[in-house]
């Protein structure tokens, strides 16, 4: 009798383990995903086709300018972000 007691103590202990895990990781994951949403942040698309059209002209063939020239617009294209 001790022994299916014991059992049964045994089986619901890690089953309230198991709870208590399942449940941390679910408000980790949407603490990260809340986090990750305010992390975004609105992309000018003028400023990309600006970009673009420095490295290549309208016909699809690549202008050789420096190097330099056709990223000179990223820090305005990155905005507010900086790597974590």
């Amino acid at each position: 009798m001790y022994f299916i007691v014991a059992v049964g103590i045994f089986v619901l202990a890690l089953i309230a383990i198991a709870l208590y895990y399942n449940r941390r990781s679910q408000k980790s994951s949407e603490k990260n995903w809340e986090r990750l949403l305010k992390r975004l942040t609105a992309v000018d698309r003028s400023s990309i086709a600006e970009v673009a059209l420095d490295i290549i002209d309208e016909s699809g063939a690549s202008v050789r300018k420096d190097d330099a020239s056709a990223f000179s617009n990223q820090s305005r294209l990155m905005g507010s972000w900086s790597a974590a």
